[in-house]
């Protein structure tokens, strides 16, 4: 895949990047990491690449670090996006609501839908089209965190599987929280909601599947659900919902590599999906 946070020597801000092709059902996953050091390279980058609207949402923000988080998911979608869009990133235009999903702006979408979320050095980047999507990152630091979380919110039968899990390490209260996260943000609804309402059932070989029916007004359609691991041990959620008679997910594609529906447990352990239409 190409360059995630674009390089002025690769192709440069006002040059179209490689395109990218986004087939019917299919799902991109980007990953990536920004290091210390090269961390306020990435910054300037991409305040260079704000539009209007993002830049007063840029100002609006206090504190030093959410504004350095703002400007690196935003030079990423920037330079993702254009290479779907077929143009350049600085072209790319973005809404900054604060509480809401950003989203393309203008008739030149392709009907794409994306989500972005952080954790510490890590950004993720979901993209499709034609359906609504969410994706959530946690890192094992949080471990704990989610283990509280899950007694005090989780439905009794999660809660149940997080105690049969807790002492070993398996980040599995962190799965399930990045589950609801990405369900949450797909629908656009809250997390506090999607807490103790979405129950899902999480076995240890990632295999997940709905434990209760989805949410209201999202019961007819096609969820896909996947969660996983990446190297550093930071997990990840991912929500994809589609209306009735939509396409699944038949790939995904994470980072630079292409895993097909069927062969992706081999190759990023144990990430597996679960789809279900419901009438």
């Amino acid at each position: 895949m190409g360059n995630v946070f674009g390089n002025r020597t690769a192709y440069g801000y006002n040059a179209e990047p490689p395109s990218q092709t986004l087939s019917p059902g299919h799902v991109h996953i980007w990953i990536a990491s920004t290091g210390k050091s090269d961390r306020k390279q990435i910054i300037e980058n991409a305040h260079s690449l704000l539009n209007l609207v993002e830049r007063e949402r840029l100002q609006s923000i206090r504190s030093s670090t959410a504004r350095d988080r703002f400007l690196i998911g935003r030079g990423m979608l920037h330079n993702v996006l254009a290479q779907y869009m077929g143009t350049t990133p600085g072209s790319v235009r973005l809404s900054a609501i604060p509480g809401e999903k950003p989203r393309i702006v203008g008739v030149n979408s392709a009907n794409i839908d994306f989500n972005l979320s952080h954790c510490g050095d890590t950004i993720a980047c979901a993209i499709t089209r034609d359906a609504q999507l969410g994706i959530d990152v946690i890192s094992p630091n949080r471990n704990a965190a989610a283990d509280r979380i899950a007694r005090t919110f989780f439905p009794e039968q999660e809660q149940r599987s997080v105690a049969r899990q807790i002492g070993q390490n398996s980040g599995h209260a962190r799965r399930l929280l990045a589950l609801k996260e990405s369900i949450a943000k797909a629908i656009g609804g809250s997390i506090w909601d999607t807490l103790s309402s979405v129950d899902l059932d999480l076995d240890p070989f990632g295999n997940v599947r709905w434990a209760s029916t989805p949410p209201k007004q999202f019961h007819e359609g096609q969820w896909s659900l996947a969660v996983g691991d990446l190297s550093d041990k930071t997990v990840f959620g991912f929500a994809r919902y589609c209306k009735a008679n939509g396409l699944q997910p038949q790939t995904i594609k994470l980072s630079s590599s292409v895993f097909v529906l069927g062969e992706i447990a081999q190759r990023v352990a144990p990430v597996r999906f679960f789809s279900s239409v419901f009438d």
